[in-house]
């Protein structure tokens, strides 16, 4: 009898291989029947600009996080201190 870990990465694995194969479904059939080629494009270059842009913000984040982490520590005078547990305030802005 597989454990509960097999059962889950096989279910996992199964998910995966449905959406892939709606993807391909999507993209090399119904797409490529209904859209221009311009507008095939212009359906992948927003994600693809999304994924490029988004190293960018990526830059900064360790200097960033370094910086405003002290700040955000639990302390009784800190007006951002969450009341829910220790420094939810800082890990919902990162």
């Amino acid at each position: 009898m597989p454990s509960l870990a097999a059962k889950e990465s096989i279910l996992g694995t199964l998910v995966t291989y449905i959406g892939v194969g709606i993807g391909f479904v999507t993209t090399f059939f119904i797409l490529a029947k209904y859209l221009t080629p311009e507008e095939i494009g212009l359906t992948r270059l927003l994600p693809e600009l999304a994924t490029q842009l988004s190293g960018l913000g990526l830059l900064g984040m360790t200097y960033s996080l370094s910086r405003y982490f002290p700040f955000f520590k639990d302390s009784p005078t800190n007006p951002y201190r969450a009341e829910d547990g220790p420094n939810h305030g800082f890990f919902y802005y990162v």
